[in-house]
């Protein structure tokens, strides 16, 4: 499941969400372990060609839920693939090739937000 297309797919990931010092060191050293190199200029590369499409911080002024709510994961990897930033061809851990993580972009952040609402109104 781990192979170089694998680790790009990530760094680029980890690009168009802003980033995260300890996914680097993750990545890194789980390349490592299975055989692969990756090192400053691969991901100076790859930054250098990566949009910035969320800024996803644990401490940021949004949490995960907006990003949820705005078509999270599911968007940013169809918009990724569709710009060719993504390998589609990856074995993943929900099956085989990127795109099976994609599902209707409308309808995922339709019911996000519809269902966020209305936990914040059953708290109120």
């Amino acid at each position: 499941m781990l192979d170089e297309r694998a680790f790009v797919n990530g760094l680029v990931g980890l690009n168009a969400t802003g980033g995260y010092t300890n996914l680097v060191l993750h990545l890194v050293a789980m390349a490592r372990a299975v055989g692969i190199v990756l090192d400053w200029q691969d991901m100076a590369e790859i930054s250098a060609v990566t949009p910035l499409m969320a800024r996803v911080y644990q401490n940021g002024l949004a949490d995960v839920n907006h990003f949820h709510a705005a078509g999270g994961l599911a968007y940013m990897i169809g918009a990724l693939l569709e710009a060719g930033l993504l390998h589609e061809d990856v074995r993943t851990v929900a099956g085989e090739g990127c795109r099976i993580t994609r599902r209707s972009r409308s309808s995922l952040a339709r019911r996000s937000c519809g269902a966020m609402g209305r936990r914040r109104a059953a708290t109120t």
